[in-house]
């Protein structure tokens, strides 16, 4: 299990704040990407263009760089199921993040929904470790990889997912890109649009996102 993933985030919400930006940021941002909406995805990953640091996309999104979606909370049983970090990486893939999307990861047991679990319950990574695998051809092998997710909280998932690719893919350099930070510990935000990077920490007991 890593101890330690560099990440990327575009965007803030905030689960709980009253203030217009904190509201806005639920229904205009959260909202359509729970439901996976294409529309939304589309632009707002056209938009990333006028806002994100060049050091950031370098880091992160490289044009040469191979994009991995976190794998749903489930067993993906269907085609048709909604996937929404296949959803925006392939977004930002056509709007020039990225060389292309590689799908490899695939949870193999479910977890519970972190959102319903009590404090000091939720799923840690090496929980999600043990429900994920990794399944890459013997002729792919990529050397830089990004994994893709909507949402990060804490972390687990990413850290737990970053380890997995990180035993099929030892020498590759993997770092990871979010759409939106959770700002749950935070009244109330100022901008909806806040890109940073940050680290992703586990010592093998919590989990800590900086920023």
């Amino acid at each position: 299990m890593l101890s330690e993933l560099r990440f990327a985030a575009a965007l803030v919400y905030s689960p709980r704040g009253q203030s217009a930006e904190s509201k806005k940021s639920r229904v205009q941002v959260r909202d359509p990407l729970k439901r996976g909406d294409p529309r939304f995805l589309q632009l707002a990953c056209a938009r990333l263009r006028t806002f994100l640091p060049n050091d950031l996309v370098a880091e992160f999104l490289p044009a040469d760089g191979v994009l991995v979606p976190t794998p749903r909370r489930a067993p993906q049983y269907s085609k048709d199921s909604l996937w929404p970090a296949q959803l925006l990486a392939e977004a930002l893939v056509r709007c020039g993040f990225g060389d292309r999307v590689l799908p490899c990861l695939a949870r193999v047991s479910a977890v519970p929904k972190s959102a319903f679990s009590a404090p000091g319950h939720r799923p840690d990574p090496v929980h999600h470790y043990d429900s994920m695998r990794a399944r890459l051809d013997l002729l792919d092998r990529p050397r830089r990889v990004t994994l893709i997710d909507d949402f990060v909280t804490r972390g687990a998932t990413l850290l737990a997912a970053a380890s997995r690719l990180h035993d099929a893919l030892p020498r590759a350099e993997i770092r990871a890109f979010v759409l939106v930070r959770t700002m749950g510990l935070v009244a109330e935000i100022e901008s909806i649009g806040a890109p940073c990077t940050g680290t992703i920490r586990y010592d093998g007991k919590a989990v800590e996102r900086h920023p």
